[in-house]
């Protein structure tokens, strides 16, 4: 929060300052160093954005590894390992957490959930909810149940791909409109 204030000031004062000299008004002045203070905050809401998108589309890989590996090895413990190896980077970190308790003997349900609790993704949710509802009917149907989530998760992605490319497209427009009046 420190951090986040500090540069957020910063940028506000620095803005604020380059718009009075531009403008000699104290308006323009305060319109951007408001500007500046708001444009970091944005610009980190933009970059959380993007990196939940990138972790839920490697969830979509995730699923794969998981539905190939199940199927090749009729075990679900194996299958995490399999995928805490191949998983994409901004993922792996959690399948070998998953596997190395799983390793250790510890409870799958529980370290599903305290991964998911962490993570708060509602993809990787999705998952945790799939593969603890299929190891508490017996295990055996888990690539059915991978194949249909794969669906559901590729059709959200999709839906938020187009949304959040809308949003960008708005968001630009805004900024373009804020700082018309300087120019």
């Amino acid at each position: 929060a420190t951090e986040f204030l500090k540069t957020s000031v910063f940028l506000g004062v620095i803005l604020g300052v380059i718009a009075f000299v531009l403008t000699n008004a104290i308006a323009a002045a305060f319109l951007g160093a408001i500007l500046g203070f708001f444009a970091y905050w944005t610009y980190l809401e933009d970059r959380r954005e993007k990196r939940r998108r990138e972790y839920q589309e490697a969830l979509l890989e995730v699923i794969n590894i998981l539905q190939e590996g199940f199927a090749s090895m009729r075990s679900l413990e194996m299958a995490i390992a399999t995928t805490a190896e191949h998983a994409p980077e901004i993922v792996r970190a959690d399948f070998v957490e998953i596997a190395t308790q799983m390793s250790l003997q510890a409870n799958l349900e529980e370290v599903l959930m305290r991964v998911a609790k962490r993570r708060r993704d509602i993809i990787f949710d999705r998952l945790v909810e799939a593969l603890i509802a299929n190891r508490r009917t017996g295990g055996q149907q888990l690539g059915p149940v991978l194949a249909a989530l794969r669906e559901s998760v590729q059709a959200l992605a999709s839906g938020r791909r187009r949304i959040a490319t809308a949003q960008e497209r708005i968001r630009w427009e805004a900024r373009i409109v804020c700082l018309a009046p300087f120019t």
